[in-house]
Order: C-alpha cells, then structure tokens, then sequence
C-alpha cells in the first residue's frame, strides 16, 4: 500500500540510510498547468540518451545551462543554470517552480508520448543523500501510465509532487491514449528541503541493496549522446565526464 509517505533502504557498504521516495505535502493545479504546456507546445527535443528509451521522450527546458532553449541537458550541479524565455511567458508554471525555497539545476517539461516506453536504467550520484533531489510534478497522466521503482509502481497523479532516488533502477512505460507530461525539477539539497524531508518522513522501511554506480556501458552511451548533441555544452559535459573518472 502507498500509504506509507516515505521508503527507505541502506547502503550495504556505507550502511547510510536513503530515501527511496517521498511524496511531498504540495499541489498545484494540473490544469492550469497544462494550459502554459499547451500554449508552449514548442521546442519538444527528444532526449539526449537514446538508448534508454523507445518511441518519443521529449524535452522542452524552462531552465537550463546558460538558460539555452536548446540545452536539454540536466548534469553538473555547477554548470551554470538560468531560466529560458519559456520560464518568463509561463507565470503560473514559474510560480509552481518558485514554490521550491533551493537552489535549482535544470527544470524540464518532459513528455512521453502514448505508446512509449522509457527502459529501465539508473541515474547514479542523483539522489537527496548526495546532495540533489529529483522532483517530478505530473502535468498530464493517466492510469495506465506505469512509472517503476526498483521493481516497485508508483502512481503519481495529476497535480502532486513526488521526490524519487532515480540512483535506483526505474523505468515507465506509458500504455495510456494521452501523453504522460511531467514538470521535472532538480534541486539542490539545502536546510529548507532537508526540513520538508524530515517532516513527511512517518514510516519507514529498510534493507540493504548495492550502491549504485555508472556501469562502463552506461558512462559511454552517456558520452557518446552528449557528444551527439554537436553543441559546445555537450562536448564540454561529455569531456568533464570523461576527466571526472565517475565509475
């Protein structure tokens, strides 16, 4: 049951407790929403990494590196982000996004369209307890859209706001007539989101799993799409990860 506000599981190494997935006390109107996403309804791009993903997985940035319309790209907590020009035409999503008191990465629409699978893969390093916490708001979503977390179906429904430790194996699939759309927004871990984390942690359930990290096969199609990119920020992220050694 999905009662239970927050999962959480240990590191085998490190024995440090982390948060599988939280759904937070915030909600905002999915129409209204979704009204801004169809007068955007421009400069969909279709995700940088291919190879984790059948059909159409599209992007449209609302803030990126450098504020780029066409930077999709969400790596590299210092990398320079700033709001596009869709952020400023789109007041109530920018409001919805305001609502979040830290520091923000990349804030993407991000839309899989009917029909499309996203395949199961791992996001390492991208987690509350290293420091950045994925958030994803659903704009339009449906009941046969199936999002996975480590084997288990989280169903997050229009308007609510869900944190979720994508350093875990997760994947969708998205059966339904509609495109799935979510407002997807990394943050950076600060007091006020450690204190909104605390607060809605009532139950808990733990075990042990495998720290998760880059497999050499996941590190170079990662590479290989951002140099695919042909864009200057891409080669830079592609040569950053190269000279990081992130395993």
């Amino acid at each position: 049951m999905l009662e239970l506000s927050v999962l959480c599981y240990k590191f085998s190494a490190s024995m440090k407790t982390v948060v599988k997935y939280l759904k937070l006390p915030m909600s905002f109107s999915a129409d209204l929403m979704m009204r801004e996403v169809e007068i955007i309804n421009r400069g969909w791009q279709l995700h940088y990494n291919a190879r984790d993903y059948a059909g159409d997985w599209s992007a449209v940035p609302l803030r990126s590196v450098g504020g780029s319309m066409t930077n999709v790209v969400a790596l590299g907590r210092d990398a320079g982000f700033a709001d596009t020009e869709l952020m400023a035409q789109s007041p109530f999503l920018k409001s919805v996004v305001e609502s979040f008191q830290c520091p923000l990465m990349a804030v993407r629409l991000l839309r899989l369209q009917s029909g499309s699978v996203i395949k199961e893969h791992t996001d390492p390093d991208l987690n509350f307890e290293q420091g950045e916490a994925r958030i994803h708001i659903p704009v339009q979503t449906h009941d046969d859209v199936a999002f996975y977390l480590q084997g288990e179906r989280i169903p997050m429904r229009a308007g609510e706001c869900w944190y979720t430790n994508v350093n875990l194996p997760h994947r969708v699939n998205n059966e339904s007539p509609v495109d799935r759309i979510h407002l997807v927004l990394d943050c950076v871990v600060n007091d006020w989101l450690r204190q909104l984390f605390a607060a809605n942690a009532t139950r808990a359930t733990y075990s042990e799993i495998e720290e998760m990290k880059w497999k050499d096969e996941e590190k170079a199609g990662i590479i290989a799409s951002l140099r695919a990119l042909g864009t200057d920020t891409g080669r830079q992220l592609a040569d950053e990860m190269e000279s990081s050694g992130v395993t």
